[in-house]
């Protein structure tokens, strides 16, 4: 989800002004960076092992706006619960250069397997979408 900001704290995830769909630029080019919000179910075994978010930014045209490894990653270890699975929360601000207006696509991957994809929309403000 794209979100205008949030944090985790405590494993607590708080958002402000989640569920974007659209960017509103005044022209384009323009610089922005909205806040990405994932949670991943994880099992016992993946607690307390560091992973690395890949960070991928690509327009309906084809052209890629981002294209990174977000900073490592290490969920906590918590008391093991047999088959359970656990919440973990990540939030990054991703600053990119958008070239066009019209649809977009960020997914968010690990070691090449796509964990969470979010659709949106660039459009000129003051333009009917």
């Amino acid at each position: 989800m794209l979100a205008n900001a949030a944090e985790v704290r405590e494993g607590l995830l708080y958002v402000l002004g989640g569920g974007i769909e659209q960017l509103l630029v005044g022209e384009v080019p323009a610089e922005v960076a909205p806040t990405v919000v994932v949670i991943v179910d994880l099992d016992d075994g993946e607690l307390g092992r560091p992973f690395t978010p890949h960070l991928r930014v690509e327009s309906d045209a084809g052209d890629v706006l981002v294209d990174v490894d977000m900073p490592p990653a290490v969920p906590e270890p918590q008391v093991p619960d047999a088959g359970a699975s656990h919440r973990f929360p990540m939030v990054f601000t991703v600053g990119m250069r958008v070239l066009a207006q019209g649809p977009h696509l960020l997914t968010v991957s690990v070691d090449g397997t796509d964990l969470a994809q979010a659709a949106f929309a660039v459009r000129l403000a003051g333009q009917p979408s």
